[in-house]
């Protein structure tokens, strides 16, 4: 499933490389909501969605588009991922191995360097430049209530072993059992941290690798060619977003990453989840809402800090969430040298341990990169 809005040159990449690196028996799913109807050509199996009359919000798209899927495995991608040849076979065949109803992979990422507004396809498909690929880790089988536990009680932004539906490959049956218990998959204001959160709840165990299933493309620096703009800058997009999703108004904190992340969390512990929220750990995720507060300006900082403060406090007092974000005030403003050891004194708990390094290699050309990633 590739959902997609106003990237058209990325996206046409994505769909014909979907379909190159992807056997007889898998369809690819556009979901369209751009301002005008890509031009893609025909393809067995290629089912091609047209943009709705009005955009919908991000959540009602995949949705949109996962209705419309009819695989027996599942995964989301998006307009700038590459299936990389190869990995989603071998994916699929270490999950039915395993009885999985599971896998995650890894991500390789190409940065192009190209100048800023480069639109043509062409030039996009043929641009080479720097990879980035980890080396490849041991296959692990978790149970998937000890992941969604690390999820809530590791301090900092979510969590990337979770198996979003971005960055795993997953049976149908649990995307099935899930909707049918919250009507359904994708819900919040980050759909896709939505997933894993589905993913853990509705399955057993998740076999978890680092496999490069994708490469990420980035032709250049220039952040509009991340979805993430709309609440990066907090502009007209990112109010209209909120707006279709029913809140009432978009505040500052609304839209920073981190707190769109914490809003999502706290929906699924209400809903599907409720003993987490008697364990307090997962308001460990007001530490990087705050601290991203404190980079506004300073006349939005006093407002947005008391946003964040009603949230946290919005379901009973919470005292351990204010004192989380005193303290990501207080360090957001220390020297790193004496931010770090002042924290861990006052309780401030360490995220994971580092994956490996990616190796960084130069490519003469996008497909060189989609075959080093391959071998």
């Amino acid at each position: 499933m590739i959902p997609t809005r106003n990237r058209s040159e990325l996206a046409t990449l994505a769909v014909r490389c979907a379909l190159e690196q992807s056997g007889d028996d898998c369809e690819v799913v556009v979901a369209d909501n751009g301002d005008e109807a890509l031009t893609l050509a025909d393809h067995p199996r290629l089912r091609h969605l047209p943009p709705p009359p009005q955009p919908l919000s991000m959540p009602d798209n995949w949705e949109r588009a996962l209705a419309a899927a009819s695989g027996e495995w599942l995964m989301l991608l998006s307009d700038k991922y590459m299936l990389v040849p190869g990995w989603t076979g071998r994916l699929l065949a270490l999950a039915e191995s395993e009885g999985a109803q599971a896998v995650t992979y890894g991500y390789a990422v190409l940065r192009q360097g190209l100048p800023r507004g480069a639109t043509d396809p062409t030039e996009l498909a043929r641009a080479g430049g720097r990879l980035a690929l980890a080396p490849l880790a041991p296959v692990v089988c978790e149970p998937s209530r000890d992941l969604l536990r690390r999820v809530y009680f590791q301090a900092g932004r979510y969590a990337a072993f979770a198996p979003m539906l971005y960055t795993a490959l997953v049976h149908r049956r649990v995307v099935q059992f899930a909707s049918a218990r919250t009507e359904r998959f994708f819900f919040g204001p980050c759909p896709d941290i939505a997933s894993g959160l589905q993913v853990l709840s509705n399955s057993d165990a998740v076999l978890r690798t680092n496999w490069p299933a994708v490469m990420v493309q980035y032709p250049s620096d220039d952040p509009e060619w991340s979805t993430g703009l709309s609440t990066l800058t907090g502009g007209r997009v990112g109010g209209r977003f909120f707006t279709e999703l029913g809140e009432r108004r978009a505040s500052s904190a609304d839209r920073l990453i981190a707190s769109l992340i914490f809003d999502t969390l706290r929906t699924h512990a209400a809903r599907l989840e409720p003993g987490l929220l008697d364990q307090q750990a997962w308001h460990s995720y007001a530490w990087e809402a705050s601290r991203e507060v404190e980079g506004l300006p300073l006349g939005s900082r006093y407002r947005t800090h008391l946003a964040m403060l009603r949230r946290t406090q919005g379901d009973g007092l919470r005292p351990r969430a204010a004192w989380i974000q005193l303290r990501a005030a207080v360090g957001y403003h220390t020297p790193r040298v004496v931010a770090q050891p002042l924290l861990r004194l006052l309780g401030r708990r360490e995220g994971n341990t580092p994956d490996a390094v990616p190796k960084q290699v130069d490519v003469p050309s996008r497909d060189a990169a989609l075959s080093r990633c391959a071998g």
